[in-house]
């Protein structure tokens, strides 16, 4: 499930293909777009509104109270 946080990498877009393959995190979403703002590891960059259909999660981050558990 994607939110804000979760780390991404671009794929399959059409238009900007220079952003395919790119890793990033998803800061917010855009609603007037329909998006997610993602701002990328390569700081040369900048953050893009890209479509969910378009994002694939690199890894689940694990919630907070998971995290806390598993420590323990």
């Amino acid at each position: 499930m994607l939110g804000v946080g979760i780390p991404v990498v671009v794929t399959g877009l059409r238009y900007s293909t220079a952003l395919n393959g790119k890793v990033g995190d998803l800061r917010s979403w855009v609603e007037e777009a329909g998006c997610f703002m993602v701002h990328f590891e390569d700081e040369s960059l900048a953050p893009r509104p890209v479509r969910q259909e378009y994002l694939k999660i690199v890894f689940e981050v694990p919630e907070l109270e998971e995290a806390t558990d598993a420590t323990m």
